[in-house]
């Protein structure tokens, strides 16, 4: 048995090898084949259009030698297909057959080994189309055998590229047969043959890479071979090939491009076939190669054989046809004369340009479509004219703008923008430097990315760079390391890092500003070296000497390369040990809010950012708003797999009270990769020093001098960085900083100086002569977007998937404006000097916004596929006429309607299956995607909300009046077969004229409910006015002054004597019958009445009506304001009531807010409904809980129980719920201070405001005490300080420059329980002290009496002292003390708001710093209250005087084992010690930190003792030091 077994395994095993499994051509012998490919591009779903092309032809494949064949192609015949699926039939179509046929019926070789196709050969000059479609016929021959396995996978080349592709053999020995099925997967490709543009600025994430496109394919093959001799032969093979896109990532949602292909073995010949006498040309292997030609857009097939006779076509159509509005296909012109400059050389440009440089509106077509069309040619074209000054200013601005942003980026390129960034003409305009050399930076990093362009690329970049920081300009700098940003290269660390403090030793010694963008600079990099970047990044997080922007923005920038854990990790360690609130505030919340983020490439980030923000203290989660935030607000929808975000970083600086940076960008995420959109920010530095600058420096004061040379006893003083003003701006699109501006100290003084001064008569007039005369009209295109992706078909035919809009604006406007004097009775004699100011303007702008997305067959021969047209025309013609009465406090404006209908919008979306033939524009074939009877719907929800708002009678009328006449909306629905549409009028007799809306609707959302089939279809509307006849003016006029109450028709209910009118204004339209309509409104205050309040009143002047808005707010008392919203019938039919209410409950301020409806209309009723749904749901998000309770249907409250000025308990009551909030965050303090008594008498309603406002801002202010021992700081820190007898220290001073004032405290002699107080500013030297049982005032070394009150310098806004209770007070705001009260044993400092953060001393900062409260002289922290306070003792090294104490560096008296060697050391800040030849007292242990080297190495003998707060603290170690110092006065005396 087992013998037979054996037997037959083993004639198995020897059958099974005479078995090739390889196929292969006999090369003896002649193979013939029919084949067939189909092609078409569509939806899936059937009864919709499509378009595609069929070929079917002969194949003759033959050997030529070994290894080596010939393939001749016979019998072309091509059809095209434009109809609906499968309704339709394919037509022939003779001339794309006659073109095509030419190239393919001719002899190929190709080298065929084993299965695998090797080089193609073609005769030369053959077309790459045609050569393309030779590899898909032998991309079906192409087979990859594995001899010992069925089923086997492996990344396999193909016309496709090298793909993943898998493999199933099943072996039929009884007939002699093997089939074969292989399946690609053309998204898993090693080398994917694809082409792409636009995509640059979308960052695909890893690990979505190969899943989460919007464009997938794959491939199935079929094969059925025999045994032959010589290898398995072919005899049938079937390939069914799938593109799908689906732009919104839905399932159902797609859009398909199918290709179909058939080959089937008809005969073999018994002879061998001929060999033609053709030159070849090695076409390289079977993958796809695309055209090295431009590629045609799309949308239209232009036949460009003669360029520059068809340009001037092109611009001769745009301007006969585009005069004062748009023809419809001006987009789709303007495009074709950016194709046909494509092809154009640089001298066809030259000459092109000659022909129409002296034509102004020719000119502007013509440079537009150059500067967009971004080739090398029109590049260097554009370069030729930069040099020759051919170009306007506005022209080289709009050149540099588009051709850089639009060109495709090479290394040829490239020589040629840095030729334009470097010539004298863009050199010698700041702002076309700056443009240039950003728009540059760009230029690069999209060639960097496109290929692998040459290191001198950089080198523009990275001399200027050098240059900037070489010569320290600080505009230069900033520019530079922004174009490096763009950039975005690793080449240019190095250069990055010289402006990065603790890379470079000069750094720190920048501008913060320049820092920043040295940060920012890295932005781009980081995307390409994340690892030494980051690195970067953490090391200036974790260094606590840089300024605090510069390290928030260093995190922010490390937070969106989405580190590891283990990074994360640093940086949460690195916050638990954070001392500068403003970093711990701004990371912090950043990190909340990444816990919060559900973007998939937040995933990890999010869930360390949870830990972390566990880890960290919750109180910086209470932290207000003086402090910096990162706040990000996104949305993700995963079932589209797409989202938006929003994110601003708002940065606060130690020195403001209010942010100094915001930073704002708008970013979206899908197919699996993000992009950023737009970003902007704004950065204001010291314009409260501009705004409170006097004409005189505080420099020039006597008494600046001595207090310079008093901070200066302070060994290692700092005083605080010279603040350059600046206000600054920038914009960036896709990551890309397009454009900045800075506005300097002069600029702002002088805009002030305008402003504070009176309107000018001279100024007003050169305006007027500037707008007056204005007349003509301006086009311009305002950019082109295109983006594509191009992949091959296994038919060997491009498919490509594009998007490409364009945007033209037309402005036309003819201005006339005066300004003159009014003229007295006898029209000579000028009445008055404020100028009358009048102005007429008739403008007429109008925009076209045009785009197409495409999924097509696109060669240079024909075009097939589906587009996606969008269209966007609106315009708004206006004249108007303006007059400014500034003497009478008068403004009135009016405008003329239109005498004929407008247009005003004019909105399309239409979804084409299309075919078009080069050379053949009148065949071209465009058929709705979804037919009629397809089916369609109304689109409603447009309507939905209106038919309610517009109901007839009273019940429409909300707050105002129905001067719009609303009726109930026409809606006439017709059905001309499936066709579905809608249409409404509304009359608007108040605007003058009739407004029509329509739109019209028809979509695939019958066949599947997905936005895709939304989308495609018809979608119409149109918005058209049509002008009332009868109308001739509509005037809106508003008059403040003396004459104010005249202009009153029926208000007249209502001016009595307890009632002032502060405004009042009147709208009416006149018509031709001399008939007025319209309506008036003014504004009243009640001052006398024992109820003050405002009143808003709304009428129509016809006596016939008694329609009103009546809006009105009392002030019962300063803790009680009530409102009231009343309309309807003389304000009688509705009304809403409010109240607020202040008070006090134990030691809790307590806010009530109350809100009654007791009748209201349906529309406001709707609108409540709509509001009341996002209550839930952002109470939630600000930390609320809720509970059902059965609250009053038409009353809501509010109560604010709170514990700070910055939070509180909170509790809200609405209908049906109550919402309850612990600890809640105010956006805005409120003062919690005890309440003043509610006054009986009436209350005036600028008293009121004036209360409300000074309240709040009490909360801003920061105030310093000390009384006895015990010391409250600016910063609200207390801590207990004994002063050192008869030494004054520093209670308060000015730490910046300007050095304004400077506040010194001491123990009164002959009192210990007493303080005396020096207080040096302006040109004074005031002394306030305790003597003989009294308080005593010198200024100036004189004892001066205080009656009443004493005004120094001569002005009340500089200095003043007065008797306050028991003691002096001092006030000068300007110098910047807002008030000084001392009354011998007491001493309260209040400082200027523009002082916050600018005070060092005693009282500290005044920056919200509370953690580093205790900052030394040299900016050290102190360990202690103690060190703190020592330290700002002042001593003048004389033991003559009282204060026997000097600072100075100690050393430890032994030497310490450090890090195993026997080191010395000294304290790195200068310790209080007596002077020499004194002994000390009493004294107190105090920490203190130390600087070690070796005792006996070269840097100890070195170091200079002055500089030594400039170095590391190594240990520290707790030293005794006096309290008390007692010299001999003989020692005093030598």
């Amino acid at each position: 048995m087992m013998k037979g077994i054996t037997l037959v395994l083993l004639f198995s095993l020897v059958g099974s090898e005479k078995y090739i499994m390889e196929p292969a051509f006999n090369p003896n012998k002649t193979y013939v084949y029919t084949y067939q490919a189909v092609i078409l591009s569509g939806l899936p779903e059937k009864g919709l259009a499509r378009s595609g092309l069929r070929l079917t032809s002969k194949l003759e494949i033959g050997g030529a030698s070994q290894k080596l064949y010939f393939l001749k192609i016979q019998s072309v015949q091509l059809e095209e297909y434009t109809g609906i699926w499968s309704k339709d039939s394919f037509i022939d179509s003779p001339k794309l057959t006659q073109t095509i046929a030419s190239g393919l019926m001719q002899i190929f070789k190709f080298e065929y080994n084993n299965g695998r196709i090797g080089n193609i050969y073609a005769p030369k000059d053959t077309p790459a189309i045609i050569v393309n479609i030779v590899r898909g016929i032998l991309n079906m021959f192409h087979v990859t055998i594995k001899k010992s396995q069925n089923i086997y996978y492996l990344q396999e080349a193909g016309i496709g590229g090298v793909c993943y592709t898998s493999y199933i053999i099943h072996e039929d020995k009884i007939n002699n047969q093997v089939s074969i099925r292989k399946s690609r997967d053309l998204n898993n490709c090693q080398d994917k043959a694809a082409k792409k543009t636009g995509m640059t600025y979308f960052h695909v994430f890893p690990q979505f890479d190969k899943k989460a496109g919007i464009v997938k394919g794959t491939e199935t093959y079929s094969y059925k071979m025999k045994y032959t001799g010589c290898g398995a032969l072919i005899s049938e093979v079937t390939v069914h090939q799938v593109y799908q896109v689906s732009p919104f990532n839905e399932e159902n949602g797609v859009g398909v491009t199918e290709t179909e292909q058939e080959l089937s073995l008809s005969e073999v010949k018994n002879e061998r076939m001929s060999s033609p006498e053709v030159r070849m040309q090695n076409q390289g292997s079977l993958q796809y190669r695309f055209l090295s030609t431009r590629r045609q857009m799309p949308f239209q097939l232009v036949k460009m054989n003669r360029p520059e006779k068809q340009v001037t076509e092109v611009l001769q159509n745009l301007l006969q046809n585009n005069q004062g509005a748009f023809h419809e296909d001006a987009p789709t012109k303007f495009l074709e004369l950016i194709q046909l400059i494509r092809v154009m050389d640089d001298r066809s440009l030259v000459r092109v340009w000659k022909q129409w440089e002296d034509k102004t509106e020719y000119r502007h077509w013509l440079l537009s479509a150059i500067a967009m069309a971004g080739t090398k040619d029109t590049l260097k074209f554009i370069k030729q004219r930069i040099e020759s000054d051919t170009f306007s200013f506005l022209e080289n601005l709009l050149a540099i703008v588009f051709s850089f942003q639009l060109t495709r980026a090479d290394s040829s390129v490239l020589p040629i923008a840095a030729e334009i960034v470097t010539s004298p003409q863009i050199q010698n305009s700041s702002l076309l430097q700056k443009v240039a050399l950003l728009a540059y930076g760009s230029i690069v990093y999209r060639s960097f990315l496109s290929s692998s362009s040459p290191p001198e690329a950089l080198q523009v970049l990275h001399n200027y760079t050098t240059e900037a920081i070489k010569n320290g300009r600080e505009e230069a700098m900033v520019l530079a390391l922004k174009a490096l940003g763009n950039s975005g290269q690793v080449a240019s660390i190095k250069r990055i890092q010289k402006y990065l403090p603790g890379f470079s030793p000069s750094a720190s010694d920048l501008p913060v500003r320049v820092q920043m963008e040295a940060v920012m600079a890295l932005r781009n990099i980081i995307k390409k070296d994340p690892s030494k970047v980051q690195e970067i990044l953490l090391q200036m997080i974790a260094d606590h000497s840089l300024q605090p922007k510069v390290r928030m923005m260093a995190s922010a920038f490390l937070f969106e390369a989405r580190p590891p854990p283990s990074v994360m990790a640093i940086v949460t360690n690195i916050m638990l040990k954070e001392k500068n609130l403003q970093v711990a505030s701004f990371i912090y919340s950043y990190m909340k809010t990444i816990s919060t983020n559900y973007f998939p490439d937040w995933t990890n980030m999010s869930a360390v950012s949870n830990i972390a923000i566990k880890l960290l203290n919750p109180k910086l989660d209470h932290l207000t708003y003086r402090y910096s935030k990162a706040i990000h607000v996104s949305r993700f929808f995963r079932d589209y797999d797409a989202g938006a975000f929003m994110r601003f970083f708002i940065l606060n600086s130690p020195e403001t009270l209010f942010p100094t940076s915001i930073i704002s960008s708008l970013g979206a995420h899908f197919a699996g990769g993000s992009i950023s959109l737009v970003e902007a920010g704004i950065q204001v530095e010291g314009l409260r020093e501009i705004v409170k600058k006097t004409n005189s420096s505080f420099m020039e004061y006597s008494i600046h001098r001595k207090i310079k040379e008093l901070v200066k006893t302070l060994l290692g003083w700092k005083e605080l960085p010279v603040v350059k003003p600046l206000l600054s701006a920038n914009l960036k699109l896709f990551d890309q900083e397009l454009i900045f501006f800075d506005v300097d100290e002069d600029f702002v003084k002088n805009i002030l100086k305008e402003l504070a001064q009176p309107v000018r008569y001279g100024t007003l007039k050169k305006i007027s002569r500037l707008l007056d005369g204005i007349s003509g009209q301006w086009t311009q295109a305002l950019g082109l977007a295109e983006i594509w992706y191009a992949v091959p078909t296994s038919m060997g035919l491009p498919l490509e998937y594009s998007f490409y809009a364009t945007t033209l604006a037309h402005f036309s406007a003819n201005v006339s404006a005066k300004v003159s004097l009014p003229l007295s009775d006898d029209s000579e004699t000028k009445k008055s000097s404020s100028p009358i100011i009048q102005m007429f303007a008739d403008i007429k702008p109008c925009m076209y916004w045009y785009s197409v997305a495409a999924m097509t067959i696109n060669t240079p021969v024909f075009q097939s596929g589906i587009e996606l047209q969008a269209k966007l025309q609106a315009a708004y013609p206006m004249k108007l006429d303006i007059k400014m009465d500034l003497e009478e406090k008068n403004f009135k404006y009016e405008t003329f309607p239109w005498h004929q209908e407008t247009e005003l919008l004019r909105a399309s979306a239409k979804a084409f299956a299309v075919w078009r033939k080069n050379g053949e524009p009148d065949t071209e074939k465009k058929v709705p995607l979804v037919p009629e009877e397809a089916g369609s719907e109304i689109s409603q929800r447009l309507f939905g909300s209106a038919e309610m708002n517009l109901k007839p009678g009273r019940t429409s009328e909300t707050f105002f009046p129905n001067y719009f006449n609303f009726p109930k909306p026409e809606f006439h629905h017709g059905k001309n077969g499936k066709a579905h549409f809608q249409e409404a009028w509304f009359n608007l007799p108040y605007l003058g004229f009739q407004s029509y809306f329509s739109t019209k609707s028809q979509s695939a959302t019958s066949l599947q409910g997905s936005i895709f089939h939304h989308i495609v279809g018809s979608h119409e509307a149109q918005l058209i006015a049509k002008p009332d006849a009868t109308v001739e003016k509509i005037g809106l006029e508003i008059e403040t002054g003396p004459k104010a109450a005249s202009r009153l028709i029926q208000m007249m209910k209502f001016l009595e004597n307890n009632n002032s009118l502060i405004l009042t204004g009147i709208f009416r339209v006149e018509h031709s019958d001399h008939k007025l309509n319209g309506f008036q409104f003014a504004i009243f205050t009640n001052n006398y009445s024992s109820k003050a309040g405002i009143q808003l009143w709304v009428t129509n002047f016809i006596k016939s009506s008694q329609w009103k808005t009546c809006i009105e707010i009392s002030l019962e008392n300063i803790h009680v304001v009530k409102a009231s919203l009343k309309w309807g019938e003389s304000c009688q039919e509705y009304q809403i009531l409010g109240e607020i209410v202040t008070g006090q409950s134990a030691n809790h301020s307590i806010v009530q807010m109350k809100v009654a409806w007791p009748k209201i209309s349906a529309e406001v009723t709707e609108m409540g409904k709509w509001f009341y749904t996002f209550i839930p749901g952002l109470l939630s998000r600000l930390g609320f809980s809720e509970r059902a309770w059965k609250n009053p249907l038409q009353k809501a409250s509010l109560v604010m129980e709170l514990s700070s000025p910055r939070s509180g308990d909170v509790t809200i009551r609405l209908p049906h719920i109550t919402f309850y909030g612990q600890d809640i965050l105010l956006p805005i303090p409120y003062p919690i201070s005890q309440p003043a008594p509610a006054s009986k008498m009436p209350i005036q309603v600028e008293d009121f405001f004036a209360q409300v406002t000074n309240s709040i801002m009490e909360t801003f202010q920061a105030d310093c005490s000390v009384n006895q021992e015990q010391i409250t700081t600016f910063n609200g820190i207390q801590y207990s300080y004994p002063l050192l007898a008869n030494c004054f220290h520093i209670l308060t001073q000015d730490a910046s420059p300007e050095l304004r004032f400077l506040v010194l405290i001491k123990t009164a002699e002959g009192s210990a329980d007493q303080k005396a107080i020096n207080v040096k500013l302006a040109n004074h030297d005031i002394d306030m002290y305790p003597a003989q049982g009294h308080l005593w005032l010198q200024v100036d070394s004189k004892e001066t009496p205080v009656n009443e009150s004493i005004i120094l310098s001569g002005n009340e806004s500089l200095v003043s002292i007065k008797n306050e209770s028991q003691g002096f007070s001092l006030s000068a705001p300007e110098h910047g003390i807002e008030k000084l009260y001392y009354d011998g044993k007491t001493c309260k400092v209040r400082i200027s708001l523009w002082m916050i953060g600018k005070t060092r001393g005693l009282c500290g900062q005044s920056n919200a710093e509370t953690i580093q409260e205790f900052q030394m002289p040299s900016g050290y922290i102190a360990k202690d209250a103690l060190s703190f306070a020592r330290s700002w003792v002042l001593t003048d090294g004389s033991c003559s005087r009282a204060c026997s104490f000097k600072h100075q560096f100690i050393r430890l008296e032994k030497t310490i084992d450090l890090q195993g060697e026997n080191s010395s050391c000294f304290s790195v800040q200068p310790v209080l010690r007596c002077l020499k030849g004194c002994r000390e007292g009493q004294s107190i242990a105090t920490l203190v930190g130390f600087h070690c080297l070796p005792s006996d190495s070269d840097a100890f003998f070195a170091m200079s003792p002055t500089r030594l707060e400039l170095k590391s603290e190594d240990v520290e170690k707790k030293i005794e030091v006096p309290i008390q110092c007692f010299c001999d006065e003989q020692i005093c005396l030598a």
